[in-house]
């Protein structure tokens, strides 16, 4: 941006500013101006709140996996699959080193067993990972309730993270964090089935998912979660 430009902008931080004052006093002046300039704080990623930790901490790697009850399964068969690609994605935007999500969908489709009581230690030494990022999920279904002209995308999952440490070929995982998770797309009225083809909304839902998902990890927006 050149001096203009920034002289510009000033300018109209400061108009709008002065047009502010006679509703703000002390301290809040001071937060008015600081938001219009900063932009309001962002709220500390869940899981950095509840371990200190990040996923993006330097020369980390991440492996994401994700596995679904049979009803689940039923609802969407390729719903761990996309939860991996899409939650891995979305990760890498924002900094975070995963293994290639195609490496995470062969182990998924070699026939191999996981759940929360795997001892992810070989897994994730196997894939060159420090932390295994894994996702189950209780239920999922994209319709209303008692009702088959209405959408109304839900899913109940788990969130658990492993960290590997130990010396090569003797890596131990100890679980570093645990959070449940609850999702409801459109949050508030449903969407008759008429308005939209079922493969856009189901598209649309897990988008929104799996973003619920990823935001455990990164500092995001206030009012996001509402």
């Amino acid at each position: 941006m050149g001096p203009a430009a920034t002289v510009r902008v000033t300018r109209r931080v400061l108009l709008a500013t002065l047009l502010l004052l006679p509703l703000l006093s002390g301290c809040q002046i001071v937060i008015g101006v600081l938001q219009m300039v900063q932009g309001k704080p962002e709220v500390p990623a869940h899981f950095h709140q509840k371990t200190g930790r990040r996923l993006e901490e330097k020369n980390k790697r991440v492996l994401v996996l994700s596995f679904a009850d049979s009803p689940a399964l039923s609802e969407h068969p390729s719903l761990p699959i996309e939860t991996v690609q899409l939650v891995a994605s979305k990760l890498r935007v924002r900094g975070v080193q995963t293994v290639d999500s195609q490496e995470a969908t062969r182990y998924m489709e070699s026939g191999e067993t996981f759940d929360f009581t795997t001892d992810y230690g070989p897994i994730g030494e196997k894939y060159e990972a420090d932390f295994v990022v894994v996702i189950g999920y209780e239920n999922f279904s994209t319709r209303q309730e008692n009702s088959t002209g209405l959408y109304r995308g839900t899913a109940r999952a788990r969130i658990q993270v492993f960290e590997l440490t130990g010396k090569e070929g003797e890596k131990v995982a100890r679980r570093l964090y645990s959070k449940g998770h609850d999702s409801r797309y459109p949050a508030h009225t449903p969407l008759e089935t008429d308005s939209m083809n079922p493969d856009l909304f189901l598209h649309k839902f897990m988008d929104t998912l799996t973003e619920e998902l990823a935001r455990h990890f990164y500092d995001h927006p206030p009012g996001v979660d509402i």
